[in-house]
């Protein structure tokens, strides 16, 4: 999988959440590409529980049996996150079976867990003689989510919202606010502690966050023609960008973040790539929701739903013999049936998602460069900063 055969090779993804009775098959085109690299890591996304306890603040239940997530370490996932929206969609029980199962199977897991110190404790791999530190932490969940010094949950990193006048000197009662984002004093601290901590211990940090707004309706221009389709995006909001460069330089080599149903830009800081949204890999969110008309005029039965929204792919981390990352990205699609296929250098669709992730970085004044190759037989962009 790597450019050189001395480096490590780690491959992130976005949400994870099988929901469909033939599971290897929803990832029958990913594991011949997962299967090739070192360490492999996702965020599982939902409550795997035979005897949930729904939480009394969940705002959609999104779970399913055990079974459905029973084969998830053949795929192969080495370690998953669990900091995120559904964590506690099934109770305290639901936790507990969720992270039982993919413990069970030999996957580690980090971002929740019985009480604050093991949900913010990271998960240690080590391959080829380099340990690797993965940590994760939520800021998009329901409140109660969050673990406490004797209490279960996720590891929180809050974040307050605040509506000021746009300008101070004018009062304007009523008019358009400004938004202002402030991380809350004691999750920061935790926050830079947990990556300070875990960069004593390893070789290499990668931290994930789950955070972003995936409800954001605009109007975009359709290509071909004068006319307006309404379309959800999820534009890199200020604390996103401020909080993953407060990982990097508390020793975090890596940040990969999820939540947001789409694709999102791939910044760089101190030479240190975030992946500011990984979209969804494989997650088939069904419960109450039913297929919605995208603009291609065709029903799509599963969730992400929208074409655009079916765009995804996988971060790839590329750990030399010095120890630097170098980061990639292979483009994937989400496909009808709920699988996801990694595209090939010749398939159209990977030259629109490429495509499509310069627009993205672009939209977000990021300075990436994407160079545009091939990686046993998969389409292959090498990100730098420009």
């Amino acid at each position: 999988m790597s450019d050189r055969r001395d480096a490590l090779t780690i491959l992130a993804t976005g949400d994870v959440f099988n929901d469909l009775p033939d599971e290897p098959g929803a990832f029958r085109h990913l594991s011949p590409l997962l299967a090739g690299a070192d360490i492999v890591f996702g965020n599982c996304e939902g409550v795997y529980s035979d005897q949930p306890d729904l939480a009394p603040t969940s705002k959609v239940f999104h779970g399913a049996a055990t079974v459905r997530g029973s084969k998830l370490a053949a795929v192969p996932f080495h370690v998953m996150s669990y900091a995120n929206n559904h964590t506690q969609d099934g109770g305290r029980a639901g936790l507990h079976e969720t992270l039982a199962l993919l413990r069970g199977q030999g996957i580690l897991t980090t971002g929740a867990g019985e009480n604050l110190e093991v949900a913010t404790r990271p998960a240690l791999v080590e391959r080829r003689g380099t340990t690797v530190a993965f940590l994760a932490f939520c800021s998009t969940f329901p409140a109660g989510y969050e673990a406490r010094v004797d209490r279960p949950g996720l590891a929180p990193l809050r974040v307050r919202t605040l509506y000021e006048l746009p300008d101070p000197t004018f009062w304007d009662p009523g008019i358009q606010p400004a938004i202002a984002t402030i991380p809350q004093p004691e999750d920061l601290a935790l926050f830079r502690e947990a990556i300070e901590s875990a960069r004593r211990t390893a070789d290499v940090v990668v931290v994930a966050c789950h955070w972003g707004y995936a409800g954001m309706v605009r109007d975009r221009m359709s290509p071909s023609g004068p006319t307006h389709r309404r379309v959800w995006t999820d534009g890199v909001q200020q604390y996103e960008i401020d909080l993953a460069r407060e990982a990097i330089e508390h020793g975090a080599d890596a940040v990969v973040c999820h939540h947001q149903i789409s694709l999102r830009g791939v910044a760089f800081h101190h030479g240190k790539p975030v992946f500011h949204g990984l979209g969804v890999l494989v997650n088939h969110f069904h419960h109450g929701l039913g297929g919605l008309i995208g603009e291609d005029d065709e029903e799509f039965p599963l969730y992400p739903f929208e074409p655009a929204y079916r765009r995804t792919g996988i971060a790839v981390l590329d750990i030399d013999a010095a120890g630097e990352v170098l980061a990639g990205f292979i483009p994937a699609q989400i496909l009808r049936d709920g699988s996801t296929e990694p595209l090939r250098p010749d398939d159209p669709r990977a030259q629109e998602i490429a495509t499509h992730l310069e627009a993205l970085n672009l939209e977000s004044g990021f300075a990436t460069t994407l160079e545009r190759g091939e990686r046993d037989g998969w389409m292959f962009l090498r990100l730098r900063p420009a």
